[in-house]
């Protein structure tokens, strides 16, 4: 096989030619033979020096992956001590709770009237709605898609002055009428797409409690 050795061992075995018929012995006479012995090569010495070729190789690879991971390790260390040094704040809030821009919201899933919806939220240690921004309003809206009215923080107070008695009776009683009505309607609702009025305070809708969330420095 091409690139195969073939170790041959010479040994040369001096042997001389029948003696002439003449008593004269001449050195010229003697011949020389040389006997050949073939030893075949071991195949296992080139698979050896192949597999001792391969091993260097991949121990080389391994070695270069040991020192990209050391590097990266040595990053990661880097960049958690720089970390480290910077407290961390984490925004908490109650089980059940949604938070919003360190805000936490609890949804009802009932509905009550007005009063009965302050006082849940009073005994979450939380208030009813109070709507800060737009951002807030899209919030909800997005939160409450199949809710038509919510109960909002809002009461209106009727600070409209009486009038005096002598007026005319009849006008004086379309006042009190109507101060009846407003009485009864003095209730803030928070309306989807950014609308807020006013609803009778009696009547049964869900509402929203809100509080601030709780900061948890790490």
């Amino acid at each position: 096989m091409a690139g195969d050795i073939t170790y041959v061992d010479v040994a040369m075995l001096p042997r001389e030619r029948p003696h002439a018929p003449s008593q004269t012995s001449v050195p010229g006479n003697v011949i020389t033979y040389a006997e050949l012995r073939m030893k075949p090569k071991h195949k296992g010495n080139s698979r050896s020096e192949t597999s001792a070729s391969g091993c260097q190789h991949r121990c080389s690879a391994w070695f270069y992956v040991a020192l990209v991971l050391g590097v990266l390790v040595l990053v990661l260390i880097g960049i958690i001590a720089v970390l480290a040094e910077q407290p961390t704040t984490c925004e908490l809030c109650p089980p059940g709770w949604q938070l919003h821009r360190g805000r936490c919201y609890y949804f009802s899933e009932k509905a009550v009237n007005w009063d009965d919806s302050q006082r849940n939220c009073l005994a979450r240690k939380s208030q009813l709605l109070v709507i800060e921004d737009e951002n807030e309003m899209e919030f909800i809206d997005h939160k409450e898609r199949g809710i038509k009215y919510i109960w909002i923080e809002l009461k209106v107070q009727n600070v409209k002055k009486q009038q005096s008695s002598a007026e005319d009776p009849g006008a004086e009683e379309n006042r009190i009428a109507m101060k009846r009505i407003e009485d009864d309607k003095n209730c803030a609702v928070y309306r989807r797409k950014n609308i807020i009025q006013t609803d009778n305070c009696h009547t049964l809708k869900k509402w929203i409690c809100k509080r601030n969330a709780t900061l948890l420095v790490l």
